[in-house]
């Protein structure tokens, strides 16, 4: 069974910095890793290997404004030290 814990806000470019520095410095460390989301802190048990992915999406708009999405996605196996 999986769950998704997922809280959307406004911030900052510091806020995000600061919010970015800290889920780093959970991985590096620590076994166990806290990660905030929203009101929840989520604890996570990561590998010591991990696979990261960086997108980012650029999209340009006839009407409206143009947009760009920078995504970071960090998963691993349990177990998989």
């Amino acid at each position: 069974m999986a769950e998704t814990t997922k809280h959307t806000t406004e911030m900052t470019r510091e806020e995000l910095a600061n919010y970015l520095r800290g889920v780093a410095e959970e991985f590096e460390h620590d076994d166990r890793t806290t990660v905030n989301v929203g009101n929840k802190r989520v604890e996570l048990n990561p590998a010591s290997t991990v696979d990261c992915t960086v997108s980012v999406e650029e999209k340009s708009r006839l009407l409206g404004s143009d947009s760009e999405t920078l995504t970071i996605v960090v998963d691993w196996k349990l177990g998989g030290d």
